[in-house]
């Protein structure tokens, strides 16, 4: 392929790659500001050796 060829697939790769995460990006920045002034890490974390401990409990999903 030439290089023009070359850089419209890289430049549609990183279309799909953005469609597909954009969406998470925004939810977790919306929780993220809307859980300003909650519990801080270190807090979360006292007693706790994992933070997938947190993160996974009561989850279903497949992580």
């Amino acid at each position: 392929m030439s290089d023009a060829d070359d850089e419209i697939a890289d430049l549609g790769q990183h279309v799909l790659r953005t469609a597909r995460v954009e969406g998470l990006r925004r939810r977790m920045n919306e929780f993220v500001d809307s859980h300003k002034g909650g519990p801080k890490r270190e807090e979360l974390r006292a007693g706790v050796d994992s933070m997938a401990e947190l993160v996974d409990d009561g989850r279903n999903e497949r992580i």
